[in-house]
């Protein structure tokens, strides 16, 4: 810390999760309870919620002076993290989303570093909560990572996802980048690809220590194929800007992007025309992606399965596989 300034903002975006919040709070109070005074900061910021979740946040921050809260009118996340970090005093910014939790060694793991470690971000693993379910999703690589490294990961979308919440990262270099206020999916994609370009210096965690809970309700899960046909736009963009660069980079995260666009579609006949352009798109590029080594087996089962079954099949298909 230098004088008063936090080491690390946490902030958290509320909106309408009052089954949720408490679990998420705790966990963030445990990480306070093991800090010191003013080492952890949490902004949270309630995006107009018409239930109890404003409530609920301003009850934890009259137990916890770090824990600041702002109720604004609903605007969506993209603008409440935006807010939440012109709010921020931290030297670092890291994320939970308010239907998640952080693991109970988040502190030891990821502040242990940021103090020992002069990097410009750290990356951890995950927990995927699904219904009873539970999965861990770590990357191989384990301390410091330089740029190239963590570019080649980080487009390869596998054990390094494009989610702001696994990603811990100098304030200083968000507040260089521009987050887009009209996505309404793929956001954190876009401004990992802006940082990814400033980061020097990463260190790699493979700890799951943030629990990621899969709500069929939430917007990644009900996204219209209009915005998952944006989402591959923004992922050809990731790829042009390395490109351009002349930064090594892997395609298979452009790839998955444009299977779960033509999985998501498939019943859609409006997307007819979009599913057989991209579709074609596969076709010529099957060999690439049979031979990809930072595609898992997952996706080229998928790939098989596009080419092979007809479309109204795609969807029940696609089940079976996950």
């Amino acid at each position: 810390m230098v004088e008063d300034k936090p080491l690390v903002s946490i902030i958290v975006p509320v909106y309408n999760v009052e089954s949720y919040i408490r679990r998420c709070l705790e966990s963030i109070a445990t990480v306070i309870r093991k800090s010191d005074d003013r080492e952890i900061e949490i902004i949270c910021v309630d995006d107009g919620s018409d239930d109890n979740s404003g409530a609920i946040c301003d009850e934890y921050a009259l137990k916890y002076k770090n824990i600041k809260v702002y109720h604004n009118k609903n605007q969506g996340v993209s603008r409440a993290r935006n807010f939440g970090l012109h709010k921020a005093n931290g030297t670092y910014i890291a994320w939970c989303d308010s239907d998640d939790f952080l693991d109970e060694k988040w502190y030891e793991y990821v502040v242990y570093t940021l103090k020992s470690e002069d990097v410009d971000g750290v990356v951890i693993g995950y927990t995927k909560k699904y219904n009873n379910k539970e999965k861990n999703i770590v990357c191989e690589t384990y301390g410091l990572c330089e740029q190239k490294e963590y570019i080649k990961l980080l487009s390869a979308d596998d054990k390094i996802k494009s989610y702001l919440y696994i990603h811990i990262l100098k304030k200083e270099i968000l507040s260089k980048c521009k987050m887009d206020f009209n996505l309404n999916t793929y956001e954190d994609y876009d401004l990992l690809t802006q940082t990814s370009l400033l980061m020097r210096k990463i260190y790699i965690i493979n700890k799951p220590l943030y629990y990621y809970t899969f709500r069929k309700s939430s917007i990644t899960n009900t996204s219209k194929p209009e915005d998952l046909f944006n989402a591959m736009k923004i992922a050809k963009k990731r790829c042009e800007i390395y490109q351009l660069k002349g930064i090594p980079y892997s395609k298979a995260g452009y790839w998955k992007t444009i299977m779960i666009y033509c999985i998501k579609s498939a019943y859609d006949k409006q997307e007819y025309c979009r599913y057989k352009t991209c579709i074609e798109g596969l076709k010529n590029t099957m060999i690439d992606i049979a031979l990809a080594r930072k595609l898992n087996l997952k996706y080229k089962i998928c790939l098989l399965m596009l080419m092979v079954f007809p479309r109204n099949l795609i969807g029940k298909m696609w089940g079976i596989l996950k």
